[in-house]
């Protein structure tokens, strides 16, 4: 019985984060929570589990690291079940439960940062050419 209650203790708090939590062993997916499988666009926890997580997550040709409260996230990319590659940023946690050995991988989306980041470059650069115009407007 306290098993049980453990388990669904457990369910709910890896169930009420804000951030997607995958629980891995040896590459395969062991335990999803319902952030992820929302980002992802899954209706269902069976869809993923006991399959390997590349089929979701695509490493970046270059490690980018990212520094946020002086710890460090790798950034990566997702792959939605309509095939929509989306960037996140990662944390892995390695644990182990008696005698298995288990990865925890904490993951944000960073499609709406990265969306903000690129209209704020796209907005430097119509105001640097806006410069550029009127400067060279001036000069005539």
């Amino acid at each position: 019985m306290k098993t049980e209650k453990s388990i669904n203790v457990y369910n709910e708090i890896i169930n009420s984060t804000i951030e997607g939590i995958i629980v891995l062993q040896d590459g395969f997916i062991k335990n999803i929570n319902n952030s992820l499988l929302e980002i992802l666009g899954y209706e269902n926890q069976d869809d993923l589990v006991d399959k390997l997580v590349t089929g979701i997550l695509i490493p970046t040709s270059t490690e980018n690291f990212i520094k946020y409260n002086q710890k460090f996230f790798q950034e990566l990319s997702l792959v939605k079940k309509n095939g929509e590659i989306i960037p996140v940023i990662i944390k892995i946690k390695d644990i182990i439960y008696g005698e298995e050995e288990y990865k925890v991988i904490y993951i944000l989306d960073f499609t709406e940062i990265k969306e903000k980041e690129r209209m704020l470059i796209h907005q430097s650069k119509l105001s640097i050419m806006g410069e550029m115009i009127h400067i060279n407007g001036d000069n005539h």
